[in-house]
């Protein structure tokens, strides 16, 4: 019974959030789309990303995990119902009158996210939480944002919408564990951009989008069950990175297919947000700016709504750079992307040198023109990439035994096939150059395995239309139905049971020793002893000791610089 509790305690903290998120995202899709909808799931999208800009910006003056943050979210929501009121209650009117929250589907699905609500229980057990993820984390819910941060330790320079996301529900019920909920946040998200689009495939005409997202949902949460402790309950970006990259490249699919300015609109909204959870994620956020000012050049009534989509996503983007300046002296974090040298910077040597260690720790400490470090990664992996092998082998299947016929693309799926090939096909480049290591590419790794088949199965007309909406269903209960082994496969409990007697009833980290550190200023740093490079949430811990760490003042804040 208490780990019921436990459970139906995080699922209402998502709940409230969401329901909260839902009235600012309707606000802003009506800046573009009069035709907007309350409860869809692009609306719910857009909540969130006014949600991390939201919580780039006054983390400028206050702590995330200060009650005034959450109290802002609620005057925002409040402001938002109030100036859509009228579309607002006639819908939501009109979701009681249906009495669609009874619905079996619906019930089904809260059974669902309960279970995904009790993994966040699960023991931290992610290696770069206890070296950066929770000190991090730490520092922006306790602490307004800190100059020079990554001077202190480099990766705490690095920035991901997951630290905010996590540190703000650090101001929730469970407090300093609030942390645990980030991951599954942004997973809620896709459920119910799952359930939305699943419908519509049911019902309606088969688009390339809707397939990437009903596939790759339970390949999602084939990780998040399998590896709760690495994907949920820790603060890391892995999981959430991957969730926001794929429904970025469905969004961006939906505006390829349709070429209307509302659904380009859309696509920059939601790619914008993927940037902001890994910088890897940018590149497809170029590609559908490049197409969003082509047709702003050539196409004038597009103008307007490009505008209106674009301000916000603007905000969105300048408030994640903003927070990279002031914490890194750079642009974007980790790189040497640069404008000035001021006086909090990470020198050039240690972001460069950091950059390589990430490139080769992914390829296995071999450079990246070396040809001996790819397959021992597919043998590695192997684990990571069999989802991939499986949606592949079952497009072949298809294609070999006719089910899915090679046929001719009509205008709107040729121009579906290139652009998304380009976005996908791009983003999938930028990570094997980069860092190619499956837990950083898991969005783009799905999305390239999924999308032949959904351009395939959205080309196909009469019989063999229904038949491969059929394949497709198939698919899909075959994929859910492993999502459901995974626990007996790898013989892990299917609940994470709390622990009576802890704080909140969750596991607690593990407790450290450390020595201290004097730099030449005078300033004092803790260290693991015993040469460990894990901090956990320990204040002022770090393993990358400079004696020429000092303490500087800017703005009347303390920051950190080493020049």
């Amino acid at each position: 019974m208490l780990t019921f509790l436990v459970s139906l305690q995080a699922l209402f903290q998502w709940l409230v959030v969401l329901g909260l998120l839902f009235p600012i995202g309707f606000f802003l899709a009506r800046l573009f789309d009069s035709s907007a909808v309350f409860f869809e799931a692009r609306t719910a999208w857009l909540g969130l990303s006014a949600l991390v800009t939201y919580l780039n910006l006054v983390h400028l003056f206050i702590p995330l995990s200060s009650h005034f943050v959450i109290g802002g979210v609620i005057l925002l929501s409040i402001s938002a119902i109030v100036w859509h009121r009228i579309a607002i209650s006639t819908e939501v009117k009109q979701i009681f009158v249906s009495r669609s929250p009874l619905q079996l589907k619906n019930r089904v699905i809260f059974i669902g996210l309960l279970f995904l609500a009790n993994l966040s229980l699960a023991p931290i057990a992610n290696y770069d939480s206890g070296l950066y993820h929770l000190g991090l984390v730490r520092y922006l819910a306790h602490d307004p944002i800190i100059p020079g941060l990554g001077n202190l330790h480099s990766r705490f320079g690095l920035s991901s919408s997951t630290y905010s996301i996590s540190a703000f529900f650090e101001g929730g019920l469970w407090g300093s564990d609030g942390y645990r909920l980030g991951n599954g946040f942004v997973l809620l998200f896709l459920v119910f951009e799952c359930s939305k689009r699943f419908h519509r495939f049911k019902t309606h005409e088969i688009i390339p989008g809707d397939i990437l997202i009903i596939l790759s949902t339970p390949l999602i949460l084939m990780l998040a069950i399998r590896d709760p402790w690495e994907y949920i309950s820790s603060p890391g970006p892995d999981l959430s990175s991957a969730i926001v990259l794929i429904v970025a490249f469905a969004y961006s699919l939906d505006a390829f297919t349709s070429w209307t300015n509302t659904d380009i609109a859309s696509a920059i909204a939601i790619t914008s947000l993927a940037a902001t959870f890994r910088p890897l994620n940018f590149f497809a956020l170029i590609v559908v700016i490049l197409i969003a000012v082509f047709r702003f050049a050539k196409i004038p009534q597009s103008r307007n709504i490009t505008r209106s989509a674009s301000i916000p996503s603007a905000l969105l983007l300048f408030s994640y750079v903003l927070h990279n300046f002031i914490t890194t002296g750079y642009l974007i974090f980790p790189s040497s992307l640069a404008i000035t040298h001021p006086k909090w910077q990470v020198p050039t040597d240690v972001a460069q040198a950091l950059v390589e260690t990430i490139g080769m720790w992914a390829r296995g400490m071999r450079p990246l023109f070396s040809t001996g470090w790819f397959m021992p990664l597919l043998n590695q992996s192997k684990q990571d990439f069999y989802p991939m092998a499986l949606i592949l082998l079952a497009t072949l299947l298809l294609v070999g035994f006719k089910f899915l016929p090679t046929i001719s693309l009509q205008h709107e799926n040729k121009r579906v096939g290139i652009l998304g090939s380009l976005t996908i096909g791009g983003t999938f480049l930028v990570w094997f150059v980069g860092a190619p290591t499956p837990r950083f590419g898991f969005g783009v790794l799905y999305a390239l395995a999924i999308f032949p088949l959904a351009l395939l199965v959205a080309a196909q007309i009469g019989d063999l239309k229904n038949s491969s909406k059929h394949a497709v269903l198939g698919m899909f209960i075959i994929l859910v139905a492993q999502c459901a082994w995974i626990p007996l496969q790898f013989g892990t409990s299917m609940a994470m049971p709390a622990k009576p007697g802890n704080p909140h009833n969750l596991p607690v980290l593990p407790t450290i020793t450390v020595h201290q550190f004097i730099t030449n200023s005078g300033l004092v740093i803790n260290v693991p002893d015993g040469g460990s490079d894990q901090c956990y949430r320990t204040p002022f811990c770090t393993t990358e000791t400079n004696a020429k760490l000092h303490e500087i003042t800017l703005f009347g804040r303390k920051g950190y610089s080493v020049k």
